[in-house]
């Protein structure tokens, strides 16, 4: 619960920085340099979670989380995440969420976002 909870704090931190330096009146230059750092410090947050999970999985130390979140929540900071690389590479990610999915579903939050990062991964690869 912890690393989750240091995480999304974490997360919420960088995007309040990026907004920002978003507001600030940089030209085309300097607002890419912001995407790059922030897109790069994203990642280098995820990359060490999942360094931590391998070393939890060797142990035999992995847990499951069981808490409320939102899977459109998720969704969003999974989008927003890969957007500025999607961008450069003019590439459209679309997602979608039926309506009949509920507002708040119980299960690990840390772990679908893994899973959705790693798969944006594999898609901007090619």
């Amino acid at each position: 619960c912890h690393r989750v909870t240091s995480w999304w704090r974490s997360s919420r931190c960088l995007d309040r920085s990026h907004r920002i330096l978003r507001e600030m009146n940089l030209n085309s230059e300097k607002h890419n340099m912001i995407e790059a750092i922030n897109h790069s410090s994203k990642n280098l947050l995820l990359l060490l979670n999942d360094i931590l999970d391998f070393s939890k999985i060797e142990a035999g130390e992995l847990a499951f989380e069981s808490i409320p979140f939102s899977i459109r929540n998720i969704m969003d900071h999974t989008v927003s995440l890969h957007q500025p690389l999607i961008n450069q590479k003019n590439l459209i990610l679309e997602t979608s969420i039926s309506d009949l999915v509920p507002a708040s579903v119980k299960g690990d939050p840390a772990r679908l976002q893994q899973i959705l990062n790693n798969l944006n991964k594999y898609l901007e690869k090619y």
